[in-house]
């Protein structure tokens, strides 16, 4: 399984989502409540489902649900299971990612930093991360 660091600004998320149900005709795929229906019945926007808990954004692995039907999907899925619906979708294993949310402020920090040196704000936040645990592991080996 492979996993990566990786920020996601709430701008991003949002974005994703909107393509998303766009994608899917702006309905719920499993019963087929418009978009419009929706925000009349719950008075907020169809929900974006995650097929595979715990996996990336990623369209390939997200579909478009009205609340009801969003709540009666399962939180989590065993090996066999999260293995079956893979199979059924012809998809291959998902990146399973560690997500930080960050404020705008915050991530506009990170990115500042990451620009000084070069890299991607994912590449800056990771090196820092594994620089820190690599401090505090040779401070426990002395």
């Amino acid at each position: 399984m492979a996993t990566d660091f990786v920020l996601l600004t709430e701008a991003e998320v949002t974005k994703l989502k909107v393509e998303i149900r766009a994608r899917d005709g702006n309905r719920c795929t499993k019963c087929g409540m418009l978009r419009e229906e929706h925000l009349l019945t719950y008075c907020r926007d169809l929900e974006v489902h995650r097929l595979i808990p715990g996996c990336e954004y990623d369209s390939r692995y997200c579909t478009t649900l009205c609340l009801l039907c969003h709540k009666r999907e399962p939180t989590k899925l065993s090996a066999e299971e999260t293995a079956r619906v893979l199979e059924e979708l012809g998809l291959p294993q998902p990146v399973y990612r560690h997500r930080f949310m960050l404020h705008t402020e915050d991530y506009r920090i990170i990115e500042s930093a990451a620009r000084k040196v070069g890299v991607t704000p994912s590449a800056f936040l990771k090196q820092a991360v594994l620089k820190a645990a690599t401090t505090i592991l040779k401070e426990r080996s002395r």
